[in-house]
């Protein structure tokens, strides 16, 4: 009886989902997912990239209805993006949206995937104003508890998905030091020009020593 009642742990619900961070359940992230399977507000058939493993795993764990899937909310092969280096115009949109920093670049500059860390989520694609990406079908063969994902894998993403949110939650720091510095400048250019204005100042002029008595 007591075993039954006990609560289920939210780190028992990630562990069986893939971390993709993909969106597809319709929350903005796995966390996310998973907080609300535990409060029982959504149904465990949501998670395309987990498969059949997923869904039904979650069902022995959390004691419910292996529902099955719905709509076009159904399981597919894994893909991974990657840029074409001739279309990206470095504008750095798809920056923000990669859930696990999986992108690498800096605006004006030529931007990369790196493979290793995609995890095919496709939400880098709608914020590309040059359609410079290309999908690929991922072709590992399968492991580990997913039907082409690892746990190490799984493990990766979800570190990286919580420190990109960790970082969009904390206080915006302070800008580098050369920016600092620019900006302090300017302010002191501009500090001297509004005091050259009130004076009537008009153009350089020689620096001469102060002569004693004046």
């Amino acid at each position: 009886m007591t075993s039954s009642t006990r609560p289920v742990p939210l780190a028992a619900v990630m562990a069986l989902l893939p971390q993709t961070q993909c969106r597809l359940c319709g929350f903005d992230g796995c966390r996310p997912y998973a907080e609300t399977l535990l409060a029982g507000g959504t149904d465990i058939n949501r998670c395309p990239p987990g498969g059949d493993v997923t869904r039904l795993a979650l069902a022995a764990l959390l004691g419910r209805e292996a529902h099955a899937w719905e709509g076009e909310r159904r399981p597919a092969p894994r893909v991974l993006v990657a840029i074409d280096p001739r279309a990206c115009i470095g504008c750095a949109r798809c920056l923000p949206a990669c859930p696990v920093d999986a992108i690498v670049g800096a605006p004006g500059l030529l931007h990369a995937v790196v493979a290793t860390e995609c995890t095919g989520c496709l939400l880098c694609l709608a914020p590309c104003p040059v359609d410079c990406f290309a999908i690929h079908t991922h072709k590992d063969p399968p492991h580990g508890p997913w039907p082409d994902r690892s746990q190490e894998e799984a493990r990766r993403a979800r570190l990286r998905a919580y420190r990109k949110s960790r970082r969009a939650r904390a206080p915006q720091r302070r800008s580098s030091v050369h920016a600092d510095r620019e900006r302090k400048r300017r302010e002191i250019r501009e500090a001297l020009e509004q005091a050259r204005r009130e004076r009537g100042w008009q153009g350089p002029t020689r620096d001469r020593r102060i002569a004693r008595g004046e």
